[in-house]
């Protein structure tokens, strides 16, 4: 996942940042609302985290602002603030949810997964696609009954494919789901990483469409030799 974080205090960020980068997600970062807006209008992100100060109106202020033009990324508050009508008048504005900080990393990893599966109008943190099966808590990924091991990369990839479905996804879209402006790619990243999957999880199991990008067909079905 692709996610958008709007920082405004010196936040220590080394644990949780790891636990991101661990499981293969992608974080950019900007400190000021103003900034965070622009990059969202641009960047269709998975999520969006908000650090909140104590007494701050203007993220109250902007997601309103959001909501009522019809954004509909998920949004998570980090929030300084101590006072439980704050935290519920943000949640009230259009915040999904709302920790306190510092967040547990794993409880905000926990979190993020959550409001991300809402808005896809998904319940359960395991995934199914054809003989695929995907869970997005331990990030385990099975061929029926075969675990299969995939890098941090490939199982941000798939993620996205089967948060999807067996809808036809570009490959621009696929880059700026899973790629932070911080990284330089290259231009055939995506098909590297297709490529990869096909070899591990079935040739079959990612169809090209030609001239739109690539579907997730979970046919794990190989050639016959």
């Amino acid at each position: 996942m692709r996610i958008l974080f709007i920082r405004t205090t010196a936040l220590t960020e080394s644990k949780w940042q790891q636990a991101f980068h661990r499981t293969g997600h992608s974080v950019d970062y900007f400190t000021d609302l103003f900034s965070g807006d622009r990059a969202l209008a641009l960047i269709p992100y998975c999520a969006v985290m908000i650090e909140m100060p104590p007494q701050d109106i203007h993220v109250i202020q902007m997601l309103s602002r959001w909501r009522s033009k019809g954004v509909k990324t998920p949004v998570m508050i980090l929030s300084h603030e101590r006072l439980a009508a704050r935290r519920v008048a943000v949640i009230n504005a259009g915040a999904d949810d709302c920790v306190e900080v510092p967040p547990d990393p794993e409880e905000l990893l926990a979190r993020i997964r959550a409001i991300v599966r809402r808005g896809y109008a998904i319940t359960s943190s395991r995934l199914h696609c054809g003989d695929i099966a995907f869970d997005t808590t331990t990030r385990e990924i099975f061929v029926g009954e075969k675990l299969v091991r995939l890098t941090a990369r490939e199982t941000a990839l798939l993620e996205i494919f089967m948060m999807h479905g067996r809808r036809t996804l570009s490959k621009n879209y696929l880059v700026e789901k899973i790629y932070s402006w911080q990284k330089g790619i290259g231009s055939n990243v995506v098909e590297v990483f297709v490529s990869g999957l096909r070899k591990k999880l079935g040739r079959h199991v990612i169809r090209t469409v030609s001239g739109q990008g690539y579907m997730l067909t979970g046919n794990s079905e190989k050639d016959d030799e």
